[in-house]
């Protein structure tokens, strides 16, 4: 069944369509919930952001104020379709005009949004101390034989464990790189770095290492590595002084957030909507 906002109708096909556009990202976040809860959870999604969608546009559409002027928007439609070679279509030409004015309605309520002030950013920054600080990081240099197919495993995998057996015999690991690695780019050196920034089997070896020690073969999608810890920073709290600039911005924006959605609830409330039970999708 369909649904109607002020006339306008939303096809099970478009909720369908809206569905399959959600769901690689739902999935990803609801793996726990029941096949049908979650396809029962992802239609009801996909209605309401339809129902938002329509709200928003129905709302543009008696914004002419918004509306750009002729050469403006002909300068404007060439230079989206030359850049994404999209065909000279009237229709597509409205809809992108539209969409322009949406975005000048949406930036017109965001900019009446004030900067949070500097009690407000302490406030943020006392209540929240976990965000505030730089996390361990290491100093690493490594030594990497990479395996690019199948075939290059075995061998890749045997050259590095003779480069191991030499290193830990007494060999510089710099030497080693330097006459070995197939990544010696600054002597191997990947600076210093937190976690969540190399595959994860490379840091966990890596960040279990003490300073000076080079660590066992690591598999990873690259090939075969060993890496050598040469310093470690602990965590490290950030000042008040340097979050403050980024706070404000991030209040600023969650203001920007509310006043938006709450523009969207005054029209649904001003709103005729015909909604049906869900959907199965």
């Amino acid at each position: 069944m369909p649904i109607y906002v002020n006339d306008e109708k939303i096809s099970a096909a478009d909720v369908r369509d809206e569905v399959e556009r959600l769901r690689p990202q739902f999935e990803a976040q609801f793996q726990t919930l029941e096949p049908g809860e979650r396809n029962k959870q992802l239609t009801e999604w996909a209605q309401e952001n339809l129902i938002e969608r329509v709200l928003i546009v129905q709302a543009a559409k008696k914004r002419e104020d918004l509306r750009l002027g002729a050469e403006e928007l002909e300068r404007a439609w060439t230079e989206l379709r030359e850049k994404r070679q999209i065909p000279d279509n009237p229709e597509f030409k409205e809809q992108f005009e539209l969409g322009v004015r949406v975005e000048k309605m949406l930036a017109e309520i965001a900019a009446h949004c004030e900067l949070p002030d500097n009690d407000e950013s302490k406030e943020f920054f006392s209540a929240h101390p976990q965000h505030f600080v730089v996390p361990e990081q290491v100093r690493a240099s490594h030594l990497l034989k990479e395996v690019r197919s199948a075939s290059d495993d075995r061998s890749a995998f045997d050259a590095i464990k003779e480069i191991e057996r030499d290193v830990r015999a007494g060999k510089s690991f710099e030497q080693a790189i330097a006459e070995h690695s197939d990544d010696s780019a600054n002597g191997g050196d990947l600076g210093y770095f937190v976690r969540g920034q190399a595959s994860k089997e490379f840091e966990d070896a890596v960040f279990a290492a003490a300073v000076g020690d080079v660590t066992p073969i690591v598999r990873t999608e690259f090939g075969y590595h060993l890496a050598k810890v040469h310093d470690r920073r602990p965590p490290t709290p950030v000042s008040f002084e340097e979050a403050n600039d980024q706070i404000k911005q991030h209040l600023l924006e969650g203001r920007k957030e509310t006043a938006i959605a709450d523009f969207i609830e005054d029209l649904r409330k001003q709103a005729h909507i015909v909604e049906h039970a869900s959907l199965e999708i």
